[in-house]
This record gives C-alpha cells, structure tokens and sequence, in this order.
C-alpha cells in the first residue's frame, strides 16, 4: 500500500538533514541512498626470497675459444676463485670457457593483497508526515490533503515498502531508499609458492693476478661468462690470471593462483519513493 504524500528531503553524507516542519512535523523514515563501496583489493605475488642464490657453475679452459680443447675443468661455488699460471715463455692468449647455465636455487615468498574498507552511505534521505489526520485538515471525506512543503524540502512523494513502479503520473519520479547495507566481499585464498626457477644473472670474471691479489679485470670489467656458448680470453706474458665467479641471484617466481575478488556490497530493506517532478 502507498503512503503519503510526505515531503521528502535529501543531503550528503556530511550534511544536515532539514528538519519536519510546516505541516510535516512527523519523520516517518530515516533512511539511506547511494553507495561508496570503498575499497576491495585482492592480490597474490611470489617474489624471490632472500635465500636466492646460483648453482655452481663449472668452467674449463679453452684458450682458443672454439669450443674443442676444453680441458681442466674446475667447479666454482658463489664466491669461488680458482688461479692459473702461465710459464714466462708460454705469453699468448688464455681463456675459459662454462659448460653450462648456472640455475636459479632458492625459494618464493609468498605476499598477499587483501584490503576492504566498509562501505558507506553517500546520502541521508528523511520523509516527513503530517501529524493531523488528513481530514482534521479541511480536507473532504475520501480526500487527501497535501499542502506545499516547506522550501527545506524540494519534492512531495508518496512512498511503499520494497522496490515497485511508479504507476501515477502525478508522482512520476522514483528514487530508492534502504536503511541497511550487506557486505559479503572477501579475496580468496592466495596458492602456495614453488621454488625458484631458470637460469641466473651475473659474472665469472677473469683477472690479472691471482686469487689472493687480484689485478685489474681487462677491458673495463672483464669478461663476463654465463651463457652457454660464452668464452673469455685474456692476454699474458707469463705470470697468473685467475678466474672469480661472483654471479647476482637472479631467476623467476611462477606466479600463483588466487587472490580473486569475491562477493558483493547488498542494500537491504528497499523503500519505494515516488516525487513530483
């Protein structure tokens, strides 16, 4: 059933609510309308853990760089250094080679996104009423009266309980009301992290000098050696070279499943409200 008419007011959020007054002097309802659904973040990443670190790395020599003499290989942990010494009448051009990519080792870290904020109203509404039954105001039998409300209040309506139609032509405007908000929003569950995998970053340098008194790398830092197919040379007139892997942990996290937004923000308890225009 319809109710009213009422004078109908509305404001933001931060405002003041006009008072029931000139022949509307009752509230009927308080209630609520557009929503700020405030935040809802939801997110799952696997970045690398600070265990990270590289394979071994193993290195031969192959002083021509084809790929034929590969001779004396050596093994060389994270910080390893191995020297070699070259004979006063043997001067030329010494290099090593990788037989591999060091791989990645370590673990993932799982990190996690979940941030929902309440939602919240973004505007008050009020209705208000007469408090004189309609007929204690001149009006006849069967008859409403429905005086001009007051300037605090734009709009006379008429209003029912849930969401219906607005089916007269006298208060053709619809606006919807509620007084309560359900918010079911939630993330789901971020998977588990794998190991770290693929191949690492960084160097295997060759140095003038030795181990325990390294000179300077040749040309401008060295040689850097980490692909497969990667050689070095450097040229001596006798005396010792050495080789220094120093390689940056590197390799990828597969990134996990989950982390999905799920749910929704429901106003509850609708209240029709239909206006003049």
């Amino acid at each position: 059933m319809w109710n009213g008419p009422f004078a109908a007011g509305q404001t933001g959020i931060a405002g003041t609510l006009p008072a029931c007054e000139d022949h509307y002097e009752k509230i009927i309802r308080s209630m609520h309308t557009d929503i700020d659904p405030g935040l809802h973040d939801c997110g799952c990443a696997c970045q690398r853990g600070d265990d990270a670190t590289c394979a071994p790395v193993t290195v031969a020599q192959d002083d021509a760089c084809d790929g034929i003499a590969f001779t004396n290989p050596k093994t060389l942990s994270d910080g390893d250094c191995t020297d070699r010494v070259i004979a006063a009448d043997d001067a030329g051009t010494f290099g090593y080679r990788i037989d591999a990519v060091p791989a990645a080792e370590g673990t993932c870290t799982l990190e996690t996104t979940t941030e929902i904020s309440p939602p919240a109203w973004l505007a008050n509404a009020r209705l208000c009423g007469p408090t004189q039954p309609h007929e204690e105001m001149g009006c006849g039998p069967q008859r409403i009266c429905a005086p001009p409300p007051a300037n605090a209040f734009p709009s006379l309506c008429i209003g029912r309980a849930g969401n219906h139609d607005c089916l007269t032509a006298a208060y053709p405007r619809k606006r919807l009301l509620f007084d309560a908000l359900e918010d079911s929003r939630e993330c789901t569950e971020c998977d588990d992290c794998g190991d770290l995998s693929g191949a690492c970053e960084g160097g295997l340098f060759l140095r003038h000098g030795t181990c325990e008194d390294p000179g300077a790398t040749p040309d401008d830092g060295g040689e850097i050696l980490m692909r497969t197919t990667d050689c070095g040379t450097i040229d001596l007139d006798g005396g010792t070279f050495n080789v220094y892997y120093e390689p940056v942990a590197s390799g990828v996290c597969t990134q996990p499943g989950g982390g999905e937004q799920t749910g929704s923000i429901t106003p509850e308890n609708p209240y029709t409200v239909c206006c003049r225009d």
